[in-house]
């Protein structure tokens, strides 16, 4: 299905003919975000490792009163785990909030989709000059990350959802009402607060200089991922995975998603040296630069590229531009070439999609 997804998204960039018109982007971006909120509702409970789990909290949502759930929120934030506590309180209350509204969790899945894709929209959709940034920013979404948000992590998807308002609020100078929106994220799902890195873009000048220093950044990374992983799991221990180090023990670690990472920060890095204003464009280039240095997270478990997420959508609108302002004479072949290797990675990666009225068994754990 993702394949099939890709294809679709190639398939109709190549159908509209004025590339730059922005009626056309907003027609594009619309119909490939009902596309995707349609394919994500309607996937089997086995899709996503947490789909079912989250779709049987929401269906005993009705025994959970306002007082047992607001009872020990800031408890829960504060504290999350410790002596019985819960983890991001925010998540129950938006439950709670929707289960008076929805008659059931399939009705649930559809809005945790329309939740985040459609920000997600607006947010490709304000960043694109062209049909090919839309393009390859819903391509390379649907390829590294779709599977697990919105399709498997329901508070992940919640948070991003809010942090993408909050990226297009930075990118209107607005950085007070970015770090609101950020804080309120956190209540969704604390590892969000990741995303205050990309402030020292947003605030230096540098913006060249600053891209080709997270080079370093990750290569630092690649060699202290682990570490990296016990300190954010000593923060609490509801987030004890991203300490975890053995699930590659009896499998391979996905290098070429960190590889085809790399590949597309060094086209930015080409682009970014014929940009002759990159500091207009520093949230994008900041922001596909932090991509690159948290992709290496999945080398402790591939479900971390989640973390990948909170930055991924800036990679996505960043590519085909500086891919642009690199080539701009072969721009057409060299976007083409990309698109290609993307459709041969979805061709060659196993896809465990499926509708809910098909068969398919559920995670061992339940």
């Amino acid at each position: 299905m993702y394949l099939s997804l890709i294809v679709l998204c190639v398939i109709l960039y190549c159908v509209f003919p004025n590339k730059t018109n922005k009626y056309a982007i907003k027609q594009y971006i619309y119909i490939v975000t009902c596309l995707l909120i349609v394919v994500s509702g309607l996937r089997h409970e086995a899709v996503g490792n947490d789909t079912y789990a989250y779709m049987q909290s929401f269906d005993k949502m009705y025994m959970l009163s306002w007082d047992d759930i607001l009872g020990n929120f800031w408890q829960s934030y504060l504290y999350p785990g410790i002596d019985g506590n819960g983890k991001d309180p925010g998540q129950l209350v938006v439950m709670k909030a929707l289960s008076l509204v929805l008659p059931d969790s399939r009705f649930f899945l559809f809005l945790v989709a329309i939740v985040l894709l459609v920000p997600l929209g607006i947010f490709i959709y304000r960043n694109s000059e062209s049909l090919e940034t839309s393009c390859f920013s819903y391509v390379f979404y649907i390829t590294m990350f779709y599977p697990y948000l919105p399709n498997s992590a329901v508070r992940q998807s919640f948070a991003l959802s809010v942090l993408l308002i909050g990226y297009l609020y930075l990118q209107k100078g607005k950085d007070k009402y970015f770090i609101i929106f950020l804080l309120l994220a956190t209540f969704l799902h604390k590892s969000i607060f990741i995303a205050i890195v990309i402030l020292p873009f947003y605030y230096l000048r540098n913006t060249r200089l600053l891209y080709k220093c997270t080079l370093v950044l990750f290569l630092i990374m690649l060699f202290s991922y682990s570490y990296v992983g016990k300190y954010l799991a000593s923060q609490s221990e509801i987030y004890g995975m991203y300490g975890a180090s053995d699930f590659y023990v009896s499998r391979s670690v996905p290098y070429m998603v960190i590889l085809m990472m790399f590949g597309l920060y060094i086209i930015g890095w080409l682009g970014i040296n014929k940009d002759i204003n990159p500091h207009q464009r520093r949230l994008i280039y900041g922001g596909a630069a932090l991509s690159l240095i948290w992709v290496v997270m999945i080398r402790l478990d591939p479900s971390l590229i989640r973390i990948t997420a909170y930055f991924g959508p800036w990679m996505g609108v960043m590519v085909p531009q500086a891919l642009l302002m690199w080539r701009k004479k072969d721009y057409k072949l060299f976007f083409t070439i990309l698109l290609f290797i993307f459709v041969l990675r979805a061709l060659i990666t196993p896809d465990n999609y499926h509708f809910l009225w098909q068969e398919m068994k559920l995670h061992e754990r339940y």
